[in-house]
């Protein structure tokens, strides 16, 4: 795997870990972790930064791709994805959707931090409101 790759797969296990909102800070931490990170930081400045890298390698990393949105680093299909979980839930309330969502739109398997199916929940407090303007959380 190249080091761009390498890089992109480390940002997004870390988004996922961060519930998909990677800050500023956040990335500072990243970049702070171990040797492979600091190596991931002279990668992103020989591109003139996380933006610009993101904006040209973004849409390549594995398995979910990567967008920097006002300031921030999050999964590309967030939106979508937030849009599509709140169209599911139309007919029910959202823990009893969950399930069926997973298996049905394993393109979105970012919102999921693990395994367990609630485990979406801190995602969706986190981006729903900003993302359709109306999903919360509610269990």
């Amino acid at each position: 795997m190249s080091t761009v790759g390498a890089c992109l797969t480390a940002l997004g296990l870390y988004a996922r870990q961060l519930h998909g909102l990677i800050t500023s800070s956040d990335v500072e931490a990243f970049f702070s972790r171990n040797k492979a990170s600091k190596k991931y930081r002279a990668v992103v400045d020989a591109h003139d930064g996380i933006e610009s890298f993101l904006s040209l390698h973004g849409a390549a990393a594995k398995p979910f791709a990567l967008a920097y949105v006002d300031e921030c680093i999050i999964f590309a299909q967030t939106d979508a994805a937030l849009r599509a979980l709140e169209d599911a839930a139309v007919s029910s309330s959202l823990p009893l959707v969950l399930g069926v969502f997973r298996k049905k739109h394993p393109q979105f398997g970012f919102l999921w931090s693990n395994s367990a199916i609630v485990s979406c929940g801190k995602f969706i407090e986190m981006h729903g409101k900003r993302a359709t303007g109306t999903l919360e959380w509610d269990t």
